[in-house]
């Protein structure tokens, strides 16, 4: 299938590793020019490095995109390097893990910064491109939390954040759809670590929900797999496979949406 997306410019938010460096390497392979946005440079560097030497055209930049500040200076960088994004991939920073009567002011201030504030930052930043370009394609990272509250202990600010960051989303979609933008989510369930990443996020998170759970890692991950349908965690690419079918020409009618990617693990019917 031709996504009809060779040659555009696709921002990767957290790209360097993780769940975000397996769908910037899917870009890459559909012909995407392809920025990668992280904190750690020299986790740019190898993920930008181990993408020319496959023959893509990447480049990164070190941000902390969780400010405005720092977000500003990275779209300004992309711009100055004619990469304007034409397509936006927000993937936000780790969310504490935290008990209702655990949560302090500051934790809930911080996740609606992340969830909500930085993808709003973000937008302000790409929009002007797209619309003179009369075309863009925006996906933000979410969580199955934001369909159906996780009841697990620990997950009050995902439970909370998660859903405002959706409500951002599906208003963005009404708003910049005339402009030929698509706006959508992707709710994130358990994801694998890649095999090259000893503290992929993926690992971390269940490294701390293990912890506060009272489990190994290896029972973490069984009770994990245990509620998913599939039997099994979703590989990187996978995401990345959803992730450019919906930044295609061919997805150019499917916006204001939240597509689950969870191997049927939440049980919601919308």
């Amino acid at each position: 299938m031709r996504l009809g997306i060779d040659g555009k410019v696709a921002l990767i938010l957290g790209g360097s590793r993780g769940l975000g460096r397996g769908v910037a390497r899917e870009f890459a392979a559909e012909g995407c020019k392809v920025v990668i946005a992280a904190r750690n440079q020299a986790g740019i560097d190898k993920t930008v490095t181990e993408f020319k030497a496959s023959g893509a055209d990447a480049a990164g930049f070190a941000a902390d995109i969780t400010t405005k500040d720092g977000i500003q200076r990275l779209f300004r960088l992309a711009r100055e390097a004619n990469r304007a994004p034409d397509i936006l991939i927000f993937n936000t920073a780790e969310l504490a893990r935290s008990r209702f009567d655990q949560a302090s002011d500051d934790e809930y201030l911080n996740a609606y910064q992340q969830c909500v504030m930085a993808f709003a930052w973000c937008v302000q930043a790409a929009r002007p491109h797209m619309i003179e370009k009369g075309w863009g394609r925006i996906v933000s990272f979410n969580s199955i939390s934001a369909k159906e509250a996780d009841p697990a202990l620990g997950l009050v600010l995902h439970n909370v954040a998660r859903l405002a960051g959706l409500g951002l989303s599906k208003t963005l979609a009404n708003e910049l759809g005339p402009h030929g933008i698509t706006v959508n989510a992707v709710g994130i369930g358990s994801f694998e670590g890649h095999p090259d990443e000893t503290d992929s996020g993926a690992r971390r998170r269940y490294n701390a929900a293990a912890a506060l759970h009272g489990r190994t890692y290896a029972e973490e991950v069984a009770h994990r797999v245990a509620k998913v349908p599939m039997r099994r965690l979703a590989k990187p690419d996978e995401l990345g496979a959803l992730c450019t079918f919906l930044c295609s020409d061919r997805a150019g009618f499917i916006t204001g949406q939240t597509i689950i990617i969870d191997g049927g693990r939440t049980q919601t019917y919308v």
